[in-house]
């Protein structure tokens, strides 16, 4: 997969190479996105963290002094009608 980042434009292309040569490359629409990247997944689980509605969520629980939260993103891609969409456990 190839993508040009900052668009929509995500690629899937084959490429032979014993034979040095792509023998396809597609361009995926508009809606299909690939993985999550480190920088992207690094930057999801802060903004979940930091959100006051999964802080008020968390203070609700009464965990223990100490206790460490995690957060889990999605790093699958998906085909959704947004621009792009990462889904994120926080446990």
């Amino acid at each position: 997969m190839l993508l040009i980042e900052s668009q929509d434009k995500l690629h899937e292309a084959i490429v032979n190479l014993s034979a040095g040569k792509v023998e396809s490359n597609l361009r995926l629409g508009p809606y299909i996105h690939s993985p999550a990247d480190g920088d992207e997944i690094v930057k999801v689980e802060k903004i979940a963290l930091e959100d006051e509605r999964v802080q008020a969520e968390i203070a609700k629980l009464h965990l223990p002094e100490g206790t460490v939260i995690i957060s889990d993103p999605w790093i699958y891609g998906t085909p959704c009608s947004f621009k792009s969409l990462i889904l994120c456990l926080t446990t």
